[in-house]
């Protein structure tokens, strides 16, 4: 019996740890005065990811300041394998990006965990 639940424990880790999900793009887009960032996701693997998978969304002025976390969304449910995923972000309801907007350069972090998965990030610099 021992055996049968380490066999079972073994076969549930190897498989969780099958999928996974991945950024395939951080892109920040400004025309005039507006700003939209999109994160692109990826399950390069051959096994579903299954959820939630909670991605965030983090902006600061350089790399001598604090992150500020301005979105986070957790409404993906499962991420079939090959599959594609984005989300987008306007500055129209966030001063804190509006702000470091307007000011020029900034930098941007996405921060991606899912259960089973290693969490991933990508960082990004937007120069005006």
């Amino acid at each position: 019996m021992r055996k049968l639940i380490v066999v079972a424990f073994l076969l549930v880790t190897t498989l969780a740890s099958s999928a996974d999900v991945a950024i395939e793009e951080l892109l920040v887009r400004r025309q005039d005065s507006n700003v939209n960032i999109r994160v692109n996701l990826h399950n390069p693997s051959a096994e579903a990811q299954q959820g939630p998978i909670v991605v965030a969304l983090m902006v600061r002025k350089d790399a001598s300041r604090p992150w500020t976390t301005i979105h986070t969304w957790n409404n993906i449910s499962k991420l079939a394998p090959g599959y594609r995923v984005s989300r987008d972000y306007f500055d129209e309801n966030n001063t804190v990006l509006a702000d470091l907007a307007a000011s020029g350069t900034f930098e941007v972090k996405a921060f991606v965990r899912a259960p089973g998965d290693a969490s991933v990030e990508s960082v990004t610099t937007f120069k005006d």
